[in-house]
């Protein structure tokens, strides 16, 4: 493995579009993790080896900068929340076992629950300011269907209408009220991601879907009004799109999602559910914690048997 570049070491590289000589030296580095490189142009090689020099100087010297109370232990805390922050729950607690000593916890923890227990297939829609019922009629449910379950009947009912049934769409949802919220759940399914859908749920109001699909693609939206907002596929949240596809940018960063995600080494961000349900708790305000299971739902089929 290649050892990381000390501190005040640095070297010369010839750069071809601007004609000149590249003194550069890496002189620290941030909490994240990442290089402070300093960098100085030399129009003859001699010239950037004596820039190089003053550089690795300056640093052995001493920068002039104001005392600080930043610590080991900070730095630590910093690379568990932020650089773990898109790991599963069983890396997270392996590193934090590693490096004892150092309080921290996981900013994701309550949403951990969602990275399993829901299944390999799920929809989950927030819907603002209207109740169940409606958002149920909005969604589509067939007339007469509508009846109070509770969450363990929700799935129950999605899977047996999933071995009874030879179509390829989910049979039945639940929706339950949440701070000013309908939260919709829906086993194996991902209907309220279709723009039909959409629009008749966010008529009026604003909307989240998050869906998990393990052979299929994984999205978060947020929809205004019928119109798409900003949408980004969970695999890619630096590709988004919508008509404000930015607006949510500073949130996805502190819900751990990698809005910047290098794609020279033609590879995929990590992330995990708990990162999207955590946006989504920024978007709406809106904690779906496991608690939320054991209230009454109201539940609908969403096609004729």
């Amino acid at each position: 493995m290649t050892a990381r570049r000390s501190r005040g070491n640095g070297g010369l590289y010839r750069d071809e579009q601007r004609e000149c000589w590249i003194a550069s030296a890496t002189v620290g580095y941030t909490p994240a993790g990442k290089h402070i490189v300093e960098k100085a142009g030399s129009r003859t090689k001699t010239e950037a080896k004596d820039r190089l020099k003053e550089i690795i100087r300056g640093y052995d010297d001493g920068p002039a900068i104001a005392p600080t109370h930043y610590t080991v232990a900070d730095a630590v805390k910093y690379w568990l929340q932020h650089g773990l922050g898109r790991r599963s729950a069983t890396t997270w607690h392996h590193a934090t076992y590693l490096i004892k000593g150092v309080e921290v916890t996981d900013p994701y923890a309550e949403f951990r629950w969602l990275d399993e227990d829901l299944g390999e297939i799920y929809c989950v829609s927030f819907v603002r300011g209207i109740p169940p019922f409606e958002a149920l009629t909005r969604f589509g449910t067939v007339s007469g269907t509508i009846e109070e379950v509770t969450f363990d009947e929700v799935c129950g009912r999605a899977f047996a209408e999933a071995e009874a049934s030879t179509r390829a769409l989910p049979g039945y949802i639940g929706a339950v009220q949440i701070d000013g919220w309908s939260l919709i759940v829906e086993p194996l399914g991902w209907l309220a991601a279709d723009p039909d859908v959409r629009a008749r749920l966010s008529h009026g109001t604003e909307m989240v879907v998050i869906t998990r699909h393990e052979y299929s693609t994984e999205e978060f939206i947020h929809e205004i009004d019928g119109e798409t907002a900003t949408y980004f596929h969970l695999i890619a949240p630096q590709h988004r799109w919508g008509s404000n596809p930015d607006r949510w940018l500073d949130a996805m960063r502190e819900a751990g999602l990698d809005t910047d995600h290098d794609e020279s080494g033609n590879s995929h961000p990590d992330f995990t559910f708990a990162n999207a349900f955590a946006l989504a708790s920024k978007v709406t305000g809106v904690r779906f914690s496991k608690d939320v299971l054991n209230l009454q739902f109201l539940g609908a089929e969403t096609h004729e048997s």
